[in-house]
């Protein structure tokens, strides 16, 4: 299913709202011996490198023009999580939902306004 760059953008704001309210309150300790909470925020993440991916077919110049949107580096990232999910790090995980997460989400935002 083809969805607009607008949607795309969107999809990303909400995912990332959802990690946001998956990890408020808590630390990494909780975080990683939390199996439910790691699973959300691992399909959140996979969900928004989805969107990354689409983004990223469907226009060349939107990461030229946000590049603080790291929408290949989210898409990297989803593909980790779907092929090597055997691997992954709790810490990388705590790591892209603290530190990445919500940066993309404010770049979403702007390109959304912008």
């Amino acid at each position: 299913m083809k969805r607009s760059r607008r949607e795309g953008l969107e999809d990303i704001t909400k995912w990332g709202g959802r990690i946001a309210r998956h990890i408020r309150g808590i630390n990494f300790e909780e975080f990683a011996h939390d199996e439910q909470t790691l699973d959300a925020v691992s399909r959140c993440i996979a969900i928004l490198g989805e969107a990354a991916a689409r983004l990223l077919e469907e226009s060349s110049t939107l990461q030229e023009k946000h590049p603080d949107l790291e929408l290949i580096a989210a898409r990297a990232m989803r593909n980790r999580l779907s092929h090597a999910y055997f691997g992954i790090d709790p810490q990388v995980l705590w790591d892209t939902a603290v530190l990445d997460v919500p940066r993309m989400v404010a770049a979403a935002e702007r390109a959304l306004t912008g």
